[in-house]
């Protein structure tokens, strides 16, 4: 018959910084339990607890290979801002241009914008002599030009030569302006010759010609015809007075080639048109 007496073992038990202090010598073969750690160790009879190995077992078994873990890879987002300010070096030296990049498409259109407001009226004052023959010569450059008539010679001739002659000397001077063509003609052993003069300045009764151009008729080219229209040109009164005997108003006096009579745009009812054939 088998008899089972209970028995208790009871271990020597501290926390390990109390077993670290502690003088007291396990016997040999009694057991020290850190009470905080649960490790254990074997008493020699000899030394201090702190100077005992722990009680360990027989090495076991290599466990199963774990999951891998994740990259160990530290990334710039990862990191705190500290240890980001950490890795910031010394600025460096500005680098050289780089090259001139491509247009890029244009843009749309943006919306008009609103009407602005509205502005002070403005003020164009002529007093000024200066601006006032500015503003002349530029209204005559819209005139037609009229062609006149001169009673005789005007001294000089050819192309680019520069003259004068008076308003007294010319068959219809009402009105002269820069620009005006002035024909005169003068006799020669040979032919009968026509001069056109364009006006190129009007100072009072003084008119300012330039030479554009000649033309010479040969004697037997309708020879009487054109002497008698010459001749009667030069000896016309300096202040001739043709009046008009149905209305009384006095009339002017045109003479010139047919060509020239077609040029004129605007024919004036109180001229006589002269027109000799070529």
């Amino acid at each position: 018959m088998t008899e089972t007496i209970p028995v208790r073992v009871q271990h020597k038990r501290m926390s390990a910084s109390d077993w670290t202090s502690s003088t007291l010598v396990l016997l040999d073969g009694e057991l020290g339990v850190e009470s905080d750690t649960g490790n254990v160790k074997v008493g020699n009879g000899r030394d201090r607890f702190s100077a005992l190995q722990y009680l360990t077992g027989p090495k076991g078994d290599r466990g199963e290979t774990g999951p891998r873990g994740a990259d160990g890879v530290m990334r710039f987002e990862a990191l705190t801002n500290e240890q980001r300010e950490s890795l910031r070096g010394p600025q460096g030296n500005t680098g050289p241009a780089g090259p001139e990049g491509q247009r890029g498409p244009q843009g749309l259109s943006g919306p008009i914008g609103p009407q602005g407001p509205r502005g002070a009226d403005a003020v164009v004052r002529f007093n000024e002599p200066e601006i006032q023959q500015i503003l002349s010569a530029y209204a005559r450059k819209s005139e037609v030009p009229t062609y006149r008539i001169a009673k005789g010679d005007i001294s000089g001739g050819g192309v680019g030569a520069n003259g004068t002659i008076a308003t007294s000397q010319i068959m219809n001077p009402d009105g002269i302006k820069v620009g005006d063509i002035i024909e005169d003609y003068w006799n020669s052993a040979s032919s009968v010759n026509q001069g056109f003069w364009k006006v190129t300045a009007v100072n009072g009764t003084n008119v300012s010609v330039q030479g554009i151009g000649t033309r010479d008729f040969p004697t037997p080219y309708n020879d009487n015809e054109l002497k008698r229209r010459v001749t009667a040109l030069e000896n016309r009164p300096v202040n001739p007075s043709i009046i008009n005997q149905n209305g009384s108003q006095p009339l002017k006096y045109w003479a010139g080639t047919e060509a020239q009579y077609n040029a004129i745009a605007n024919k004036d009812a109180n001229t006589i048109y002269d027109i000799f054939k070529q």
